[in-house]
């Protein structure tokens, strides 16, 4: 019976730690489906081609208009509100379901038209469609391919509670031996072989405008590394990402880290990443913590 027991914790734990995200509701998916996407320009100042990018990469609902947030709200009346969906990409305030703390982050955020008014409230409101929290505000064309693939992964499986967090597959996590991790060289002043020691999988030191080349080309066999806000944990974390369809597939703690929110114009090929952007260099324990995290969710197998 105590072998069961802790056999039975063990599948909770190693499950519930690649629990990261808020899952989408379906109800609000299935009405968000048909709608045109609205984003205010204004969220996104660090990038000067943001409304391309998003037409370019963004495949959910029925087409996307870039517009001030009074043409937002404009549009937004009791009659046309549900023709609509609203993407905000501010600063916001991460806080728990309790309201015992916050956090600031730059909140991707979708709603539906219906609820959007809450939008631009410092906290994030529970009535969003599906969220991913950044530690600073998006600069490349890189950093909008991994949201809008992000967002359509989460949206093509809703779930009928959205206070659940969503559970990474496994066999993702697996496929990490088959992939190699590129880490941004300036995101760390660790050499190769120190990194190798920390970190037991296939791994390089590249340079970050390497890095955003393979994700715009959505190349085989990488993966990358970068920073994002773990729902599970209430913490920023090391997320590996697919460089061919953006999907997170392992995270661990970074407790170290160091948000940058501040509204500024990024060096898009240098700091492509928001892990490039912050004063904070990954040492090896944050290495170390992002092998153990793979390594413990492959023994779960």
């Amino acid at each position: 019976m105590k072998f069961l027991f802790t056999l039975c914790l063990g599948v909770l734990l190693s499950l519930s730690s690649n629990a990261q995200f808020f899952a989408a509701l379906t109800e609000r998916v299935e009405k968000a489906k048909d709608r045109i996407l609205l984003i205010e320009k204004g969220d996104f100042e660090c990038n000067d081609d943001i409304e391309n990018y998003f037409e370019k990469h963004w495949t959910f609902g029925k087409g996307i208009e870039i517009k001030t947030v009074e043409e937002i709200n404009a549009l937004l009346t009791p009659d046309d509100a549900f023709k609509y969906m609203v993407l905000t990409g501010d600063r916001k305030m991460e806080a728990k379901l309790n309201g015992s703390s916050a956090a600031e982050v730059i909140g991707m955020v979708l709603y539906l038209g219906e609820n959007a008014m809450v939008r631009n409230n410092i906290n994030i409101d529970r009535k969003f469609v599906f969220k991913v929290s950044f530690p600073s505000c998006v600069v490349s064309e890189a950093e909008v391919v991994f949201v809008c693939q992000h967002f359509n992964t989460y949206l093509a499986k809703p779930q009928d509670n959205n206070q659940k967090k969503t559970v990474i597959d496994k066999e993702k996590t697996k496929s990490i031996e088959k992939l190699t991790l590129l880490i941004p060289d300036n995101s760390t002043e660790l050499d190769m072989a120190a990194v190798k020691k920390a970190y037991k999988y296939p791994v390089e030191l590249v340079s970050a405008s390497e890095i955003a080349t393979k994700i715009l080309t959505q190349a085989l066999g990488f993966a990358y590394l970068n920073i994002l806000w773990s729902d599970k944990r209430f913490a920023w974390e090391s997320a590996i990402i697919s460089c061919q369809n953006g999907e997170v597939l392992a995270t661990a703690k970074n407790d170290y880290f160091k948000a940058s929110l501040n509204k500024k114009k990024w060096d898009k090929t240098t700091q492509p990443l928001a892990i490039c952007r912050s004063k904070s260099k990954l040492a090896a324990y944050e290495i170390k913590m992002l092998n153990k995290a793979v390594q413990t969710a492959l023994e779960a197998q």
